[in-house]
């Protein structure tokens, strides 16, 4: 049995961002989630407004990311796994805690009124300088030789050159 969610909040807070002894990171935050009910007259009612709370737990590069994206107040959505547990404190106050172990966790665009910066464009490197394929004296080399591109090099690597297009049954899938 698979208990998946998927909400769309407000953040609660800034997310905690730790790292365990085994160097696992870990973000946490908490999302809050309305709903407002319609009356009789088909307005919403906001006297009937319920507020769910969530908490959501980020493992790993998720966590970086949810650390360095997720603000107080901004709408998110998240996708994930849900905990739900009973507790009780020492002065016998019950409550139900729900949380969700994050799979996916974005900004909710329909809501976001902040600035948008896009992200900065990866570093360029210079392709590595491919072997080459003919022999020193100018002629192909022989078949089997190492100095031989494979077939899968060849459709990967468009450096190897190949003059026809490839057919559908030269397709690795």
């Amino acid at each position: 049995m698979n208990d998946s969610i998927s909400i769309s909040g407000r953040a609660g807070a800034d997310p905690t961002f730790t790292t365990t002894a085994r160097g696992l990171e870990v973000a946490s935050f908490s999302v809050a989630t309305d709903y407002l009910r319609r009356g009789a007259d088909g307005q919403l009612d906001k006297q009937s407004k319920q507020t769910n709370w969530y908490r959501v737990v980020a493992f790993g590069q998720l966590a970086a990311g949810v650390a360095s994206a997720v603000r107080k107040g901004r709408t998110v959505i998240v996708s994930g796994r849900v905990r739900i547990a009973d507790w009780e404190n020492p002065d016998g106050r019950k409550g139900t805690n729900v949380e969700i172990i994050a799979e996916s966790v974005g900004i909710d665009l329909k809501w976001f009124n902040g600035p948008v910066t896009p992200p900065a464009a990866p570093a360029r490197t210079a392709p590595p300088e491919q072997p080459s394929t003919t022999a020193s004296d100018g002629s192909s080399p022989a078949e089997g030789s190492s100095d031989v591109a494979s077939s899968a090099d060849a459709w990967f690597n468009p450096a190897v050159g190949r003059e026809a297009e490839m057919a559908d049954a030269d397709a690795p899938f």
